[in-house]
């Protein structure tokens, strides 16, 4: 009977002896499976007797191996099988390009009901399976798997949870998938507004011309999302490889002029006066920006390196895709505020108080000859052929690191919108820009994270001079030695036109410090996380 032949099957393939001598021959190992099946689980646990059981799809007295050509299960036959239940599902399957292909030359592989549903092991259609239906589809179609993996739906559904997102089947079809040159096809260019507005509403003409299976690592696909991505390649090698020259080369002759003793020669000044160099709302901003870019960072990395085993478990403790996605738009609207106000704040100091030397003088933020000037005497001091140069109120470096906030905002805050809005988005433009941003973003975001926590933070908190913090950021000041050894011609222009008493403040409160200790140990601890496993993961 159907509700106790697995019993009666399960006396031999339950048995070890028996399934390992089956296997041996081509049989299945164990019945034991079936009871996590999907037919199984009505049978056991539900007494439903139409389900499928041993019999059904193995036959009675005229049970064959799989391998059998004349075997229920054989790749021929195996549809036929199946459809005594699933009438509905073999007349779709005989419609698609899977059976066309079988049905013209049997020796061709192709998909038939058991590699999409392995037997023993059918599960029900939940947003699980689902997900892992790309590698599923994989076993076959290996080009466009990859491809699919490396766009947004393909990374989202390799966390298998999560907010709801196209696989394979949503925008191809299940049963009845044909060619996409078939009027019929879901992806067909007459069908592909309907098929992307399940999800997109309001998908347009443009939209759809999106590359979903784009290859963007040779200009086949694409030629100007190919291009852009080489460009940023090179944006990353040349600031990283100047960046790390310099900073090696700054931290060896540091070492030789025993820099170090420096910051513990300031350490021991009791009582010794401070400069405010920063306002408390510049104080403000650069927490702000910090904060921001760390969550970005942090929730945006699981998801560019999707395939990493440590991105997943990232990805639980975050909450999940969709509390990491929100997580990262909430950083992002945060990060662009701060900017704004900074935007807004320069506009108020040159349109309302008609403040000077915001574009020229040594107070400003533009590049000057002397900047120039600065970077090759300290090239030269680098390696022993000068004296370090004396800086003003801002050295090279700090203008550099200022000026990559500009380019970065653009360029991550621009993709960002786009990738946020793709719909609105591409309504002024093509749908490969939505390509080109996905590149953008996430190049422009390594760029970022990488420079931030190795040459930022080595100039800015762990050159010997400064190490292991830099409290400036944190309180807005620095001692009178400090100011005299770091900014020499400023201080020297104070003392020549008499502001230097208008410099000095009150010293930092010892809570700040202490709140400026922990923030600065926890964001670079967080820093040097996402920096290590960057690292591990481009050369592993």
């Amino acid at each position: 009977h159907v509700l106790n032949v697995h019993e009666t099957c399960g006396e031999c393939h339950d048995s070890r002896d028996v399934s390992e001598a089956w296997t041996a021959n081509g049989g299945h190992a164990t019945s034991g499976t079936y009871f996590d099946d999907v037919h199984g689980q009505a049978i056991v646990n539900g007494g439903l007797v139409v389900s499928a059981d041993c019999v059904v799809c193995h036959g009675g007295h005229d049970i064959l191996a799989a391998g059998d050509p004349e075997s229920r299960l054989s790749g021929r036959n195996v549809e036929n099988t199946c459809g005594q239940c699933h009438a509905g599902v073999l007349a779709d399957y005989k419609k698609s390009v899977h059976h066309a292909v079988r049905a013209e030359d049997e020796e061709t592989i192709s998909a038939t009901c058991t590699n999409c549903h392995p037997t023993h092991e059918a599960q029900r259609v939940t947003p699980d399976f689902l997900a892992g239906l790309s590698s599923t589809c994989s076993d076959c179609h290996q080009d466009q798997a990859r491809t699919f993996r490396d766009s947004y739906h393909g990374r989202i559904s390799s966390f298998g949870y999560g907010e709801p997102v196209a696989s394979c089947a949503d925008c191809h079809g299940f049963h009845g998938i044909v060619s996409a040159d078939d009027p019929e096809s879901k992806v067909h260019p007459a069908n592909l507004i309907e098929t992307c507005g399940q999800c997109h509403a309001g998908a347009h003409a443009n939209f759809v011309s999106f590359q979903v299976h784009g290859d963007f690592h040779t200009p086949d696909d694409n030629a100007y999302v190919y291009w852009i991505r080489v460009a940023m390649e090179g944006l990353l090698l040349f600031v990283f490889v100047f960046g790390g020259i310099h900073a090696t080369l700054w931290l060896v002759r540091s070492l030789l002029a025993r820099e170090w003793k420096v910051r513990a020669a300031h350490k021991k000044i009791k009582g010794a006066r401070h400069v405010r160099r920063w306002s408390g709302m510049y104080i403000g901003l650069h927490a702000a920006m910090m904060s921001s870019v760390t969550i970005c960072g942090l929730t945006g990395l699981p998801l560019h390196f999707a395939d990493r085993p440590w991105s997943v478990s990232i990805m639980r403790l975050l909450g999940g895709p969709g509390t990491a996605g929100l997580l990262h738009r909430v950083a992002a609207i945060v990060m662009t505020v701060t900017f704004v106000v900074y935007i807004v704040q320069i506009a108020y100091r040159l349109l309302v108080r008609r403040e000077k030397g915001l574009f020229s003088g040594p107070n400003t933020m533009l590049p000057r000859k002397q900047d120039f000037l600065d970077l090759f005497g300290m090239l030269k001091w680098f390696v022993g052929l000068g004296e370090r140069p004396k800086f003003d109120r801002w050295t090279y470096w700090e203008k550099f690191d200022y000026w990559a906030v500009f380019w970065g905002m653009v360029i991550i805050g621009g993709s960002g919108v786009l990738l946020w809005f793709p719909v609105a988005g591409t309504r002024f433009m093509p749908g490969w820009m939505l390509n080109a941003a996905a590149v953008v973003h996430g190049h422009e975001a390594l760029l970022a994270l990488g420079f931030l926590f190795t040459i930022h933070l080595f100039n800015g908190h762990l050159r010997p001079d400064k190490f292991p913090v830099d409290l400036l950021f944190y309180t807005g000041r620095m001692t009178e030695d400090e100011f005299k050894h770091e900014r020499p011609k400023e201080y020297e222009r104070a003392v020549a036109d008499g502001t230097l008493e208008k410099l000095f403040d009150r010293e930092p409160r010892r809570v700040r410090t202490i709140m400026g200790l922990v923030v600065s140990g926890i964001t670079v601890g967080l820093g040097l996380m996402m920096l290590w496993v960057m690292i591990a993961t481009m050369l592993i």
